[in-house]
């Protein structure tokens, strides 16, 4: 049996990053799961932890959403690793997340960029490899870069980046200097991350969930085109909603995606710099 991880010895771990940790656990036991992640059901299992504080945050979010927004993130990745199998992914804002788990085709570099104290964490709870690359770093501490740039030179290979639940938290001024900042080092990059509209934003700062998080959602806007207009080089490839995934019309959830606002509450940007 493996040893049981006593949470407060990780001040840093919060709840933003245990939530969806609680949510996969919870897709992997039910009866038709999105994702399957063995790993986060067993993770989960293995954290001693006051659950009832996350099980209280989440009454009002369907995890069959949580599951959806991580496949996809998936499959974007397994998409590049196909085209490019010596390809480098860099997970920015990652989490305690083993997403490199999941798409791993035995050739590919995956990079899980966070703050120190979560790498730390993440040493303890995932096997080590030489292509999942750890970076005990802030998002806004450009130094990151170089590390990346190192890794590049050195396999000579194209770079994709992913943000999975992290732009909302950043201001819209933070976001343009972080997309300015991978388009100055890595031109021709592409970049896939979800984002909330103007309309979702301003329900989450009335939400519970979000104030028992005690985190306030930042940004916002309604189409990644308005990215193409802040002349960093940045181009939308395309732009993907829940409502275009099957499982999402489950039960009582296949009502609400024929209402044009709940449809584009939240959504997801693929796009690519041409410098």
């Amino acid at each position: 049996m493996e040893q049981k991880i006593k949470i407060l010895k990780f001040p840093a771990i919060s709840k933003t990053a245990l939530l969806p940790l609680y949510l996969k656990a919870i897709d992997y036991q039910a009866k038709n799961p999105i994702l399957n992640d063995k790993f986060s059901y067993d993770l989960y299992k293995r954290i001693e932890f006051d659950w009832n504080i996350v099980k209280k945050t989440v009454r009002s979010f369907d995890p069959i959403l949580m599951g959806i927004r991580a496949r996809k993130f998936d499959q974007m990745c397994k998409q590049f690793v196909e085209q490019y199998p010596d390809g480098i992914i860099v997970s920015l804002g990652s989490g305690i997340d083993y997403r490199f788990g999941r798409i791993d085709n035995n050739r590919c570099y995956f990079v899980d960029l966070d703050l120190p104290e979560i790498l730390e964490f993440r040493k303890f709870i995932t096997p080590t490899s030489k292509r999942n690359v750890l970076i005990g770093k802030s998002i806004l501490d450009y130094s990151w870069i170089n590390e990346i740039l190192e890794l590049r030179m050195e396999y000579h290979t194209p770079v994709f980046f992913i943000a999975e639940g992290l732009m909302v938290y950043l201001e819209i001024s933070e976001i343009q200097e972080l997309l300015k900042n991978i388009a100055q080092a890595f031109p021709r990059a592409e970049v896939f991350f979800d984002m909330f509209s103007e309309r979702a934003k301003k329900i989450a700062e009335k939400k519970l969930l979000f104030k028992d998080l005690n985190v306030k959602i930042k940004s916002a806007f309604n189409s990644g085109k308005l990215m193409e207009e802040w002349k960093i080089g940045f181009k939308v490839l395309s732009e993907w909603y829940y409502s275009e995934d099957p499982d999402a019309k489950r039960g009582w959830m296949k009502f609400i995606w024929v209402i044009p606002a709940v449809k584009k509450l939240q959504f997801f940007i693929h796009g690519k710099f041409e410098n």
